[in-house]
């Protein structure tokens, strides 16, 4: 297994596999990763308190390989706070935030690494995500944001033809297959943890971008990706109930005073335009008004996550608009995908 091989010439990269309830995918994620070409990692397996016997089996497996790690939690923590444990144990240079039900290639990394070397300002990038039952399909090449807050993954569900340049720029990378610099994530943090789950990727390159680094897709970077392990589909009870509510509050955190006031009431008519033609129009809206309540509540903690966002900022939301990663007023917002 070549990932247990360190070489001082190539930096540390510490990959955390983040698991919860993942028997079927977790051992072929983990076999791919350690079966990686690159020369120098460690592997940081972080259980949310699984009850499918899929932390057994890992720590069986692995529990003596020196350079992989085990975190068992003792609960559930979500995605955000789940990965931000894992991120207490690394010690590289980047970290790569891997879902369980992934397979990568195995110069994956080696190809990412080569760019983010070459490329000092690129604070985060996102892997080629392609499909696991069908490799040839792309599940996403990065994420692009409507200046009135809706997202669109790139590629979904397109055949890959080589479509997309070597590297350029997203405004953020799916938390599937994401590498950041650690010194990034020690100056900026890592994940909110009150998100829990959805939209915390989004909110995190968000801050990459106005604190001044980029945020880029890796072509060649390839992985294969399940989907939808954790939370089922995007009209599951799951996603319904922090989606909207974690959109909204990344807005808030992020967005200047000039742009939110001219967004934020075209994002809540649309939502709610959303919500009165969804297939699940009153559960989409129960969990709405209970998200926008959760908001209200809190209204204190959004606020104080906004201060420390906006003092930091050194980036314009106009600047991001120029540079196309947060899309301006357009017909294609209105055109379908963005959701």
């Amino acid at each position: 297994m070549s990932g247990g091989q360190l070489n001082t010439r190539a930096p540390l990269v510490s990959v955390i596999v983040l698991n919860y309830n993942g028997l079927a995918y977790i051992r072929n994620c983990l076999d791919s990763v350690l079966n990686t070409k690159y020369p120098s990692l460690e592997v940081i397996l972080v259980d949310n308190n699984s009850n499918d016997g899929s932390f057994e089996i890992c720590k069986s497996l692995y529990g003596n390989c020196g350079f992989v790690k085990l975190v068992r939690n003792d609960a559930n923590h979500g995605y955000a706070l789940g990965n931000n444990i894992g991120a207490t144990h690394c010690t590289g240079k980047y970290i790569v935030f891997l879902n369980s039900d992934t397979v990568v290639d195995e110069d994956w990394l080696g190809n990412a690494i080569s760019v983010l070397e070459q490329r000092p300002r690129v604070g985060a990038a996102q892997c080629r995500i392609m499909s696991l039952t069908d490799r040839r399909v792309v599940q996403s090449a990065g994420n692009f944001l409507s200046c009135f807050g809706l997202s669109k993954i790139r590629g979904a569900g397109d055949l890959y033809t080589g479509q997309y340049p070597a590297v350029d720029a997203v405004f953020s990378a799916v938390g599937a297959a994401m590498i950041i610099r650690r010194s990034v994530a020690e100056t900026i943090g890592c994940f909110d943890p009150v998100f829990y789950l959805t939209a915390e990727d989004g909110d995190l390159c968000w801050r990459v971008w106005l604190y001044g680094w980029e945020v880029v897709h890796l072509r060649d970077s390839i992985v294969y990706h399940k989907g939808q392990g954790a939370f089922g589909t995007t009209g599951s009870d799951l996603y319904l109930k922090y989606y909207r509510r974690n959109n909204t509050i990344m807005m808030l955190k992020n967005m200047s005073t000039k742009s939110l006031m001219k967004s934020l009431p075209v994002y809540l008519f649309l939502i709610l335009l959303i919500g009165l033609v969804s297939k699940r129009k009153i559960t989409y809206l129960k969990y709405m008004f209970r998200g926008y309540c959760w908001i209200l509540e809190n209204v204190r903690y959004v606020i104080a996550k906004r201060h420390v966002v906006q003092h930091g900022r050194v980036v314009g939301d106009e600047q991001l608009m120029r540079l196309g990663v947060l899309r301006p007023p357009s017909l294609e917002i209105l055109s379908g995908g963005w959701y």
